[in-house]
């Protein structure tokens, strides 16, 4: 009995340890996925997006978003279209929005008929 009550203990401590060691070595983070299937004029357009609905984030540290053509024949067209020229990812610790040359292509597609998916990552250390 003594043995059963030890291993438990154990098992205890074992599990409050790596809590501790992943609240230590994580930054806080939060998570946030959000469609939106918007026209916006170049990525000046999707930086106020992002101001929007991220306000309350201290940084946005990851940005995906691809580009689709409505005038694309199909799905599969369309995917293939946005896999070649139009997906960028960018970080935002080394490169500010609109200073990339990914950047200035997707701006340039954006200004004919672009719709976008935008997914952003970004970091919080408000609850």
């Amino acid at each position: 009995m003594r043995c059963i009550i030890n291993i438990f203990i154990l098992l205890l401590a074992l599990t409050f340890s790596f809590d501790v060691f992943a609240k230590v070595n994580c930054p806080p983070t939060e998570t946030i996925t959000n469609l939106h299937f918007v026209r916006a004029d170049g990525a000046a357009g999707i930086w106020d997006l992002f101001s929007e609905k991220f306000h309350h984030a201290d940084r946005i540290w990851e940005v995906t978003y691809t580009v689709y053509l409505p005038s694309a024949k199909n799905n599969e067209e369309a995917l293939r279209l946005g896999e070649e020229f139009y997906k960028m990812n960018i970080d935002f610790f080394d490169s500010p929005l609109g200073r990339s040359d990914e950047d200035k292509q997707v701006c340039y597609y954006a200004q004919q008929e672009a719709t976008y998916f935008v997914r952003a990552i970004s970091m919080s250390s408000k609850n």
